[in-house]
């Protein structure tokens, strides 16, 4: 007999013999995938005999085909959610996943479930996200196309490594796994392919403990189309597009905090050496020149760091360094820190007006040093007291958000 439920637009479906107490849950979507279904949950089986632990299969089912009938009369649990996504089917899922582990792929057979032992053997050793690696495993020949194979993935795969400071060999493998409680923690938001990005991103920022176990990777069945050749030839460079855009987004302060302090010191060693240059400089233009590009550096620089230390506050999911920041910029050291640099700016902005007026003699470029100047330090101090006000903003609205969840 059938256990129906709804919640929302979700309709669970359940077999005559279901796990009662899965300590593992193997979550796949699905899109017409009548031509394999029955012998992907044959593998699934053969691999839950194999790891010897209790398990649910849990198909998220958007087809309008039989595969629902067909996943059901298998053993599988069938969950019917409109077709919005592949990310969207994972949201949908998480409210009806039983296990402690998840283990997710696709029902195509190109990964095989045969061989999740691995997967449940890093789990029992207490990793959090278990990466899948199709490079380090077996890719069988014609189940990858070479633009995927040796341009693609390893080129997102790099940029990702390069900016979150990791060593991944395949961040777009679908076969993965997650403890239940970290994907909660994930609040995934992606709808569509860039959720396996916005995953291998996530788990960076709540510092989770990770492992990657080589898979085999096989080509589709005959007569099957990927869902990329589906879609047509834009598909795959558009998944790609999308993924990139969330690993920039969650990484902006790779691009932000080292290169803004950067800037910040070259600006200001340019402005030095335009002062020790221009007494015997024969022409004059150049150390004000090099005056102006000093100081532009120095501004993008200030720009940029503070917002890179904004953005680490705002993508801290774990709290791991925001109170670090914050006891960096403590509300009564910024306010006074802040003070200092305008109260200095003011005091230069004075003397650069009395040189104005009083010094007639002087070089048009110490006439213009301390405007430069002052407008560097009001620039600062203002910067550093608004920054502070919105990271402590953050921190209250990420706690004013807690106490509402609870």
């Amino acid at each position: 007999m059938h256990d129906l439920k709804t919640l929302l637009h979700c309709q669970l479906l359940t077999p005559i013999q279901d796990e009662a107490q899965p300590e593992l849950s193997i979550v796949i979507p699905a899109l017409n995938e009548e031509l394999t279904i029955a012998s992907f949950l044959a593998w699934c089986f053969e691999g839950i005999k194999r790891a010897n632990i209790a398990t649910e299969i849990l198909i998220i089912d958007s087809s309008d085909d039989k595969t629902a009938e067909i996943a059901l009369a298998a053993g599988a649990r069938v969950l019917k959610v409109p077709r919005r996504g592949l990310g969207r089917a994972y949201i949908d899922s998480l409210p009806y996943i039983r296990g402690k582990y998840v283990l997710m792929g696709d029902s195509d057979c190109t990964y095989d479930f045969r061989e999740i032992l691995p997967f449940v053997e890093k789990f029992r050793q207490g990793f959090e996200f278990i990466m899948g690696s199709r490079f380090r495993g077996h890719i069988e020949k014609g189940a990858m196309p070479p633009l995927h194979q040796y341009f693609g993935i390893p080129l997102t795969t790099l940029i990702y490594d390069l900016i979150y400071g990791q060593r991944f060999s395949d961040i777009h493998c679908g076969m993965r796994g997650i403890t239940t409680d970290a994907f909660k923690r994930m609040h995934l938001q992606s709808q569509s392919w860039e959720y396996a990005s916005e995953m291998v991103v996530k788990w960076s920022l709540l510092r989770l403990r990770v492992a990657e176990v080589p898979i085999k990777f096989y080509k589709d069945r005959e007569g099957r189309l990927s869902h990329h050749k589906r879609l047509g030839f834009l598909s795959p460079w558009l998944a790609g597009w999308i993924n990139l855009k969330v690993m920039l987004i969650y990484g902006a302060d790779f691009f932000l905090l080292r290169p803004g302090i950067i800037a910040f010191l070259t600006g200001m060693f340019i402005a030095i050496y335009s002062f020790l240059i221009e007494p015997s400089h024969p022409d004059q233009s150049l150390p004000l020149s090099l005056l102006f590009a000093g100081a532009l550096f120095a501004v993008m620089g200030l720009s940029a760091s503070y917002s890179g230390v904004i953005t680490r506050v705002l993508y801290d999911l774990c709290n791991c360094d925001t109170n670090n920041w914050l006891d960096l910029f403590a509300y009564n050291r910024s306010i006074y820190c802040s003070l200092i640099l305008l109260f200095l700016g003011g005091v230069i902005l004075l003397l650069g007006i009395w040189i104005e007026v009083l010094s007639q003699q002087l070089s048009i470029y110490y006439k213009t040093l301390p405007f430069i100047l002052a407008v560097l330090l009001f620039y600062w101090g203002s910067l550093n007291f608004t920054s502070m006000l919105i990271m402590h903003a953050i921190l209250n609205l990420r706690t004013l958000k807690a106490n509402l969840t609870d």
